[in-house]
């Protein structure tokens, strides 16, 4: 991976807002499918901490 190469763009308020209305626009994948654990939601929480991050890494 040419690390040397990524470059970071903060994202504005309405890109951020228009990304977490993507991630609620697919309740079956965020949210448990019952009580059990081996029904956890099918994003772990890390994953979609990287989804709402306000920054997006590019590489030019």
């Amino acid at each position: 991976m040419p690390w040397d190469r990524a470059r970071r763009i903060d994202l504005p308020g309405a890109a951020r807002q228009a990304k977490e209305a993507a991630i609620q626009a697919f309740p079956s994948q965020i949210a448990d499918l019952g009580p059990d654990p081996a029904d956890a939601a099918i994003l772990p929480p890390h994953v979609l901490a990287r989804f709402r991050r306000p920054f997006e890494v590019v590489f030019a």
